[in-house]
């Protein structure tokens, strides 16, 4: 495991993540409850197609349009973290991306102390609102990323933090602390290693 310090978005940062499976992708590529666990669908061979490209010409792929909302999250960050910050007491020590290895990795919003993590979201205020409401709702649209940055750093608890500035005070941040099991990192170590050999097939011109 290799920590590395760039700023996110940098030039730098996306030739680090180029070719590797991340984590902010590992909810997509689980497999359903009808999928096998070497079988994927069109948007789980998007990601594959994605990785095993950026190793075959050693260019990233463009990360195309950034929507509004997206941008909203870019532009919002720094000020959920201080807000997260704030509310917890606790520092967070800024990271560009950690790699577990040559073909896995995350870019976590924040590291805390020696054994906790940070993943801020700052979405659609309907979406803020319902988070706010409906915990279930959160760790699902996030548990896999969250699981994948535990299992990638070492670490044995993620903070998943929504933050909105346009509600009360009361109302701006909502957050969450997750952990994993054992069963959970053995599947998304299964489902990695799937897609893994799934990606140097490709490369390698084989069907």
């Amino acid at each position: 495991m290799k920590i590395y310090t760039m700023p996110q978005r940098s030039e730098e940062w996306f030739a680090t993540r180029r070719g590797k499976f991340t984590a902010s992708e590992f909810g997509d590529l689980m497999p359903s409850s009808r999928q096998g666990m070497d079988e994927f669908n069109k948007t789980q061979m998007s990601i594959i197609y994605r990785v095993a490209s950026e190793r075959i010409t050693g260019n990233a792929v463009d990360p195309g349009f950034i929507s509004g909302p997206m941008q909203w999250g870019i532009d919002h960050e720094d000020e959920a973290r201080s807000a997260f910050e704030m509310e917890t007491g606790k520092a967070v020590h800024q990271v560009g991306f950690i790699e577990r290895d040559e073909w896995i990795g995350c870019s976590p919003d924040g590291l805390i102390d020696e054994d906790e993590g940070l993943e801020l979201k700052c979405p659609n205020q309907n979406t803020h609102l319902r988070y706010l409401y409906e915990d279930d709702a959160f760790v699902n649209d996030y548990k896999w990323q969250c699981i994948g940055s535990l299992w990638i750093s070492g670490r044995k608890t993620w903070n998943l933090a929504s933050f909105d500035p346009r509600f009360p005070s009361s109302k701006q941040l909502t957050r969450l602390r997750i952990n994993a099991t054992q069963a959970e990192f053995d599947a998304l170590e299964n489902r990695l290693s799937s897609a893994i050999a799934k990606a140097k097939e490709i490369i390698n011109g084989t069907r």
